[in-house]
């Protein structure tokens, strides 16, 4: 937009008295109502043609709603409008103003000040007074009505209601957008011409309405399309009302369904209860759903909608009475690609039946290298065999060799429990025979717990319920043997309180060994920490034995370590402890305990009672002492000997009681030349006892002895 310049060629002396500055506005263009508001009323604004201006002068004529009201005075360089004509009668303004009105139902004129415009427009609804003639094409966009005869001579097209109350006559090509005929409407019934109603372009639509009589379609032999241009079409053939019925009919020329390839084809509204059936011949008929041989992936569905009542597919499910009933799923021979047959594997409870137990029904289940598996949820019980069934289950009836595994997964999440014979309260026998067959080559071997276990417990349990069961391991013909093994876990042999328990038969004569290891080895018999019986252990305790018994422990020629026979040996806080060996029932036995020449025989007790002469058999045997006092401070011994000192001497000893007998003897003289005579004079019980010789000056060695 130019700058508008503003000259003052006048000033405040030129005017008369009261009057105000006439400013004047020069720039390249007109001014505008509502670009140039901020100048007051009495302003001139010249349109310069030197600057690209109209050459139009303007005043403004003062401000209405705000805006101002720029009015053109002069007509520019073309010079001042005055009047206006039709070509033969000319109008002169009235008031400075020439209005154009136009007429109803034809031509309407609408100002528009703020664009200084005035618009002719044709209305919606034309009434034309006379003969309408065009030299082109007559185009009517909603509806046209004719009160009289019509002919048209040349084309016409109709893209909206066409209403004639007369005689319509076309000889050329006719389109109609729209067409009411009250009689007789005949179209092309002669010659070879063409008939098309409606078009393609608009969006009107084509109606044919049948009253009383029929609706007839002939093809005479031809062709017949409906709907098969190239667009999106909606075809709607028969209704759901009352009665009717819709027949499609085709002789040998086959009868096809087609669409495009995304195309849906539903057969059944979403309403519908009544039976749809595709092939009904009683002659035998051959039907083909989704035969064809497909080069992309291709799904078929029955019955898959998201069902809110019982749904129900029946596949030869009626009651033949005579040829063979046939299924066949996948049986074709594939050479290429992965079959995969799915049956209730959707996320719901499910229940699948397969086969009935009538007569001879059998099932066949087979698989090729692809395995066979049976799984279920997490918490599925899976049942083989009824609760009536007398029949064999085999699990495995390979004659090539096989291996059957059950519960034999390798890593586990949760505790395996199998179950074999394991009903609470069976009526009848059970019987479990594993490898009971009569081998006649090969090896025979039952692994139970094998594996390598690194981080759980094992456990076999065999007959542990309560109740009256006899379990035999192994036989005794042959080489058979029985090996148990078991590791830092220990090996226990349990029962009832009552329980007796048996190693070896009345007739063995093998060695029985308990602990074999040259390890060293701890073997408990009868040991536990705390019993609240009395505990019996017999070793050849036989009552009558026909033949020499012999028992022996530790007997063997060690030749290095320590050899210890501990017998009663534990500390006891309760009770009586006592060790018997032999008895006097019979005159010739005897006990022998044998010592070595610097080991000997060590007699451990508060007292060692005798019943019966205590008998040193061989010559030079001694009673010897390894703790014996040779002063007046003698401990807790019994034995000792003591220097005299002016004929007395105390011997403080806790050994010695107020009952205690004292035998004193003189061991080698001191002061005096003949021995004393000694004597006990004093006892003070636990503490001491005094010695007094006859001689009071006697320093001789005595000996003393004390027998509690």
């Amino acid at each position: 937009m130019a700058s508008p310049f503003i000259p003052c060629p006048l000033s405040y002396g030129d005017l008369p008295a009261g009057g105000q500055l006439a400013a004047i506005v020069v720039a390249g263009r007109n001014p505008s109502d509502t670009i140039d508001i901020s100048y007051s009323s009495g302003y001139l604004w010249l349109s310069d043609l030197f600057q690209g201006g109209s050459g139009t002068l303007y005043y403004q004529a003062g401000n209405s709603a705000g805006l101002p009201n720029w009015t053109a005075i002069t007509a520019g360089a073309g010079g001042a409008l005055n009047t206006l004509s039709d070509g033969s009668t000319t109008i002169s303004p009235s008031a400075g103003n020439i209005a154009i009105i136009g007429t109803a139902n034809q031509i309407t004129a609408t100002a528009a000040a703020a664009s200084h415009e005035l618009i002719l427009s044709l209305p919606a609804a034309i009434t034309v007074p006379g003969s309408l003639t065009t030299t082109s094409t007559l185009t009517v966009g909603t509806n046209l009505t004719v009160n009289g005869t019509s002919t048209f001579t040349g084309g016409i097209t109709f893209s909206g209601n066409v209403t004639v109350g007369g005689t319509l006559g076309v000889t050329g090509l006719t389109t109609l957008g729209a067409l009411t005929q009250a009689g007789t409407l005949l179209l092309n019934t002669t010659g070879n011409a063409n008939s098309t109603l409606g078009n393609a372009a608009g969006s009107g639509s084509v109606t044919i309405n049948t009253p009383s009589g029929n609706f007839s379609l002939t093809g005479n032999g031809n062709t017949v399309g409906i709907a098969n241009d190239a667009a999106a079409n909606v075809v709607t053939i028969g209704s759901t009302t009352g009665a009717a019925a819709l027949t499609l009919q085709a002789g040998t020329g086959n009868m096809l369904l087609d669409g495009s390839t995304t195309s849906t084809i539903t057969l059944g509204s979403t309403t519908q209860t009544g039976l749809i059936t595709v092939g009904q011949s009683t002659a035998g008929q051959p039907i083909n759903i989704g035969n064809a041989v497909n080069t992309t992936a291709q799904t078929i569905q029955i019955a898959n909608g998201n069902s809110g009542a019982n749904s129900t597919v029946d596949i030869l499910s009626g009651a033949p009475t005579t040829g063979t009933q046939t299924l066949n799923l996948m049986s074709g021979v594939a050479t290429g690609g992965t079959q995969v047959t799915n049956i209730n594997t959707g996320a719901s409870a499910n229940t699948l039946n397969l086969g009935n137990t009538t007569g001879a029904s059998a099932i066949v289940m087979k698989v090729g290298t692809g395995n066979f598996a049976l799984t279920g949820a997490a918490t599925s019980t899976m049942t083989v065999g009824n609760a009536a069934q007398t029949g064999a289950i085999t699990l495995g009836a390979s004659t090539a060799g096989q291996t059957v595994n059950i519960s034999s997964a390798a890593s586990i999440a949760g505790a395996n429990v199998v179950n074999v014979l394991a009903g609470a309260t069976p009526a009848a026998s059970q019987t479990f025979n594993l490898m009971t067959g009569i081998g006649t080559a090969g090896t025979y071997a039952v692994n139970i717990l094998t594996g390598a276990s690194t981080g759980t417990t094992q456990s076999v349990s065999i007959a542990t319920g309560a109740a009256a069961t006899t379990v035999a391991i192994g036989n005794a013909t042959g080489a058979s043997s029985i090996t148990l093994t078991s590791g830092t876990g220990n090996f226990l042999v349990n029962g009832a309180v009552t329980s007796t328990y048996i190693l070896g038969t009345a007739t063995g004569t093998g060695a029985m060994t308990f602990g074999l290891s040259t390890a060293g080895q701890t073997i408990n018999i009868n040991s536990a920490a705390s019993n609240t019986g009395a505990n019996v252990v017999n070793i050849l305790a036989g009552a009558t034995p026909a033949a020499s018994l012999t028992t022996n422990i530790m007997t063997g020629a060690a030749s290095t370590g320590t050899q210890a026979f501990n017998v009663l040996t534990g500390t006891t806080t309760g009770g009586t402890q006592t060790a018997s060996i032999g008895n006097a029932n019979q005159a010739a036995n005897s006990v022998t305990l044998t010592g070595g020449s610097t080991g000997g025989v060590n007699l451990t007790a508060t007292k060692i009672n005798v019943t019966g002469n205590l008998n040193f058999v061989t010559s030079g045997n001694k009673i010897l002492s390894a703790n014996v006092g040779t002063t007046t401070a003698a401990g807790a011994n019994s034995f000792g000997s003591v220097a005299l000192v002016g004929g007395t001497a105390t011997v403080a000893t806790t050994a010695v009681t107020a009952s205690s007998l004292i035998f004193l003897t003189c061991q080698a003289l001191g002061t005096v030349t003949v021995a004393s005579g000694l004597a006990v004079t004093a006892k003070t019980a636990g503490t001491s006892f005094v010695i007094t010789a006859s001689q009071v000056t006697d320093t001789s060695t005595i000996a003393w002895f004390i027998v509690n």
